[in-house]
Order: C-alpha cells, then sequence, then structure tokens
C-alpha cells in the first residue's frame, strides 16, 4: 500500500510542475513575427500581446542581445547567418518566459551601444535599429572591456485627436449594370496601427491610403468597373 501511494506521489508531482508551467506559457505572449532587414540593419518584431524588450552588447565577438520579458517562442532554436558584417542572428526560448534574439556580427566589427535604437511604435511592435558597423581596431579598449545596456523607452503611442472626425455617412450604391465588374479597394492598416516602419519613420498606413486613392482613380477611368474603398 505504502508503495501505491510512493508510486503515485513519484507521478504527481512532475505532473503539477508540468501544469504550472503549461499554466505560466499560455498566460505569456508569443513571438508572431520577427524579421532582420539586411539593407537597413534593422530588426523588426511583433508579439501578440504587450512587451518591452530588454537590451545589452556584449564585446568578444560583439553581439546584441534582446530579450522579450514574458513572452515565448514556439518553435525551434533558430539560427540565420546573415553576411561578413552580421555573422548570424539567432532566436530561442531563454528560459520559461523570455524569448532572446542574439545578433552576432562578424569577428572583426564592433560597433557602438550608444547609437543602437530600440523603438517602439506600438506596445507589441517593436524594431532596433542598428548603427554603422565599424572594425575593432579602430574601437577604443575601454569600450570592448565591458558589456553595456542599451536604454530603451517607452512605445510611442498615437495621440487621440482632439476633433475626431465624423462617422462617415452611408452612401448608396447606384445599381451595377449586367457586365460590370466591382472592385474593392482595401488599403489597410491605419488608426492606431501603422504597419510596416521604413526609412525615416515612414509609416506604411500613409503609404497605402494614397496607392489606394490613385487606383481608384485610375480605375474611374474605366467605365465597365464599379469601384469601392474601405477607406
Amino acid at each position: 500500500m505504502q508503495d501505491r501511494i510512493r508510486l503515485r506521489a513519484s507521478w504527481l508531482l512532475p505532473l503539477a510542475l508540468c501544469a504550472f508551467s503549461w499554466a505560466d506559457c499560455a498566460a505569456a505572449g508569443q513571438l508572431t513575427y520577427w524579421r532582420f532587414n539586411s539593407r537597413q540593419s534593422r530588426i523588426e518584431l511583433i508579439t501578440n500581446e504587450a512587451t518591452k524588450p530588454q537590451a545589452l552588447v556584449v564585446q568578444n565577438p560583439t553581439r546584441l542581445v534582446i530579450d522579450l520579458p514574458n513572452t515565448t517562442f514556439r518553435k525551434r532554436k533558430v539560427r540565420r547567418l546573415v553576411s561578413s558584417y552580421v555573422k548570424e542572428i539567432r532566436v530561442a526560448q531563454h528560459d520559461r518566459s523570455t524569448t532572446r534574439l542574439v545578433v552576432e556580427l562578424g569577428n572583426q566589427y564592433t560597433l557602438s551601444p550608444g547609437r543602437v535604437q530600440v523603438r517602439g511604435i506600438a506596445p507589441n511592435r517593436w524594431y532596433i535599429q542598428l548603427p554603422k558597423f565599424f572594425l575593432i581596431e579602430d574601437a577604443e579598449r575601454t569600450s570592448l572591456l565591458k558589456p553595456t545596456i542599451v536604454r530603451v523607452p517607452p512605445p510611442k503611442l498615437p495621440k487621440p485627436s482632439a476633433n475626431p472626425s465624423p462617422a462617415p455617412t452611408p452612401t448608396v450604391s447606384k445599381p451595377v449594370r449586367p457586365g460590370a465588374r466591382i472592385v474593392v479597394i482595401d488599403p489597410g492598416h491605419g488608426g492606431a496601427d501603422p504597419g510596416a516602419v521604413g526609412i525615416g519613420g515612414i509609416q506604411e498606413k500613409r503609404v497605402v491610403i494614397d496607392v489606394s486613392t490613385q487606383v481608384v482613380n485610375l480605375l474611374r477611368q474605366r467605365a465597365s468597373m464599379r469601384r469601392h474603398s474601405s477607406r
């Protein structure tokens, strides 16, 4: 009888630990998208829950370590080779509630930690702008001796308009004659969702609305088509 109780206890403890671990992971957010733009030397991150990255520059070799607290990465460790400047990027689950990205530079190169920019365009959308790389032999020796914490300001949130625009008046479309084609243009993003952020901070939502307007104007020249835009 005692042996059965001990056997049950030996099974219950691991099961309980697994249950607690699963509950923690379920409560944490997830890294749903990440991308390294080699042309702009920029890392883009999107999570499904709000987070605030923590960044650290470690030397010998130079590595930029980015931790996402309370965030999980439900994939196997990713290791991606990039170029001679950026040797590789690694993404993995660092511990039970932290996802870690490591950007390792080539052996001959380093960067200035004070010029690394970590910026948030929403509580769950961040980008890390890397500065220009330079040869280690051109760096000051004191800058290569200890890790350097990168300052991370709060994310920039769009300010609510003081005079919100009134709701658009619904319009009644004219009947579509037989044989006509209906084209619906959906620019996407807009409002609090800026979309992707390009060079100089240009937001995708400001580009797509302009492109969509031009498309609508071009379609207006075709009498056989009916145009509708979602914005």
